[in-house]
């Protein structure tokens, strides 16, 4: 044997061994995948990811520990619950699969789907199907909503995974709907990125996890940018309750009209003022955390 082939054949062996590797984690997949009545039409995409430590959300947070939470409780369904595994790296496993989403899931999402496989050192611990893009929760393998699964609507379900020992959390519960809107404005003008997100309620902080985001990964790493670098000042107007939305809103919601001005120095550096209204949705998403903003709008 020459030198050249002593050399090469261990090397290939390795190659080899781990090829047979990877190629019985995609087997492992495909079969649990399988036994739901799943199909996989191509891998998307795989790689690590460190689990959060908890699943306890704090005002303003980014909200990766609820993206954890829910999925936790699809993965449950099917007997697999890797909260055990908080803290640690894990490996992700994306693919496309052939089967549409559950009826219950089209008219909201479309019909496309994507499996998720979560393993710890080679073993599946996890397991969930999603959306992807615009979309961070779907169901379980065995095609059930969160509901299904644990008897509680969102608002129910979300209380437990709330830090209400939080200062900004224990602030915020105490105010009205219009101080709530106050300290939002009033937190952009100071460039206090941190509160003015804890005045969104927590499905709403949810949506920034998969808007926009590559269909390659789970969701967003961070909220989007907000350039405030040249806003120096914001001024609410005026604020007026649309009572008469009471009927075309969701029950317990209340809606305001907010005409703001905000001060801002163009690239000349000179000061000026844009004045612009926004509608703003609040309600109430659990007892002990108050009002919360559920987004804003630009029409009532």
């Amino acid at each position: 044997m020459n030198k050249r082939f002593s050399i090469i054949l261990p090397l290939l062996m390795i190659f080899l061994c781990f090829w047979q590797f990877d190629e019985a984690y995609e087997i492992e997949a495909k079969k649990l995948l399988n036994s739901f009545n799943w199909t996989i039409s191509s891998e998307i995409n795989s790689f690590a990811v460190k689990l959060p430590p908890n699943l306890i959300h704090d005002a303003g947070e980014y909200p990766t520990k609820i993206y954890w939470a829910y999925n936790n409780e699809l993965s449950k369904s099917i007997g697999l619950d890797f909260s055990k595994f908080l803290g640690t790296e894990v490996r992700i496993e994306i693919y496309n699969l052939n089967e549409p989403l559950p009826e219950f899931l089209k008219p909201q999402f479309g019909q496309k789907a994507r499996g998720v496989i979560i393993k710890s050192e080679g073993r599946i611990i996890g397991a969930y199907v999603h959306k992807g893009r615009h979309s961070s929760f779907a169901c379980s393998l065995d095609r059930k909503g969160l509901k299904e699964i644990t008897n509680k609507d969102w608002d129910e379900w979300i209380d437990a995974y709330i830090n209400y020992d939080n200062p900004i959390e224990i602030m915020l519960s105490k105010m009205s709907t219009e101080e709530i809107i106050s300290t939002y404005y009033g937190a952009l003008s100071r460039k206090d990125i941190k509160l003015s997100r804890a005045c969104f309620t927590r499905k709403e902080l949810c949506s920034d996890l998969s808007s926009n985001m590559d269909n390659s990964y789970l969701y967003n790493e961070n909220f989007p940018d907000i350039n405030l670098e040249n806003v120096n000042n914001i001024i609410i107007v005026s604020l007026k309750e649309l009572k008469h939305l009471a009927k075309i809103n969701q029950p317990g919601e209340v809606e305001y009209e907010v005409k703001i001005e905000t001060y801002f120095t163009d690239n000349l550096m000179v000061l000026k003022k844009r004045e612009t209204t926004g509608y703003v949705i609040l309600k109430r998403e659990t007892a002990r955390g108050g009002w919360r903003m559920g987004g804003i709008g630009t029409g009532p």
